[in-house]
């Protein structure tokens, strides 16, 4: 439960970079501090019947769920993006109207466009839009990014926040 387990989530941050090195910044005692060296999600390593993502999970959808789990039903899976949750409440794209960088196009739905709704650029707290992404969308995005006055290394690092570990090689070509 919670994007950190279904996608790998805030660990995330540091995928391509030396773990000793990034202890070291953030840690007092680093060398009290014993974490995996791979980054991944709970679902590369054991089989999982259920999945809630969300940063943090939202009490309705966790409401929503065992509901359905109690009487029998399936949980509904939205497969959409965060900007169709932006453009059913009226949400102005921010990346065309404001120039903020945004992962809207690349990320599930679940929030109802929260960040956009503040005018914030969303950073994908839903996790990774797997189903239709792959890395010429990511390409794309990431160029789109850049233009629109992001640095490369910062384009990069706003796209290892919620569950893109397994786009990492990917992201490493890129430095």
């Amino acid at each position: 439960m919670g994007t950190c387990a279904v996608f790998g989530g805030i660990q995330s941050l540091r995928v391509g970079e030396d773990l000793e090195s990034v202890k070291s910044r953030i840690y007092p005692i680093p060398e009290a501090v014993d974490v995996s060296k791979q980054v991944k999600p709970v679902h590369s390593i054991i089989r999982v019947d259920f999945s809630l993502p969300g940063c943090p999970v939202s009490g309705r959808d966790l409401e929503s769920f065992l509901r359905k789990f109690l009487y029998h039903g399936l949980p509904v899976v939205l497969r959409e993006s965060v900007c169709m949750e932006c453009k059913r409440r009226g949400i102005p794209c921010l990346m065309v109207s404001e120039n903020t960088p945004c992962l809207g196009l690349v990320v599930n739905t679940g929030c109802s466009g929260l960040c956009p709704s503040f005018n914030r650029g969303c950073y994908g707290c839903f996790g990774l839009k797997d189903v239709d992404l792959n890395p010429i969308n990511l390409a794309n995005l990431l160029e789109v990014l850049e233009e629109k006055g992001l640095e490369k290394k910062d384009a990069t690092q706003l796209l290892r926040g919620y569950g893109f570990a397994e786009y990492s090689k990917y992201l490493a070509k890129r430095g």
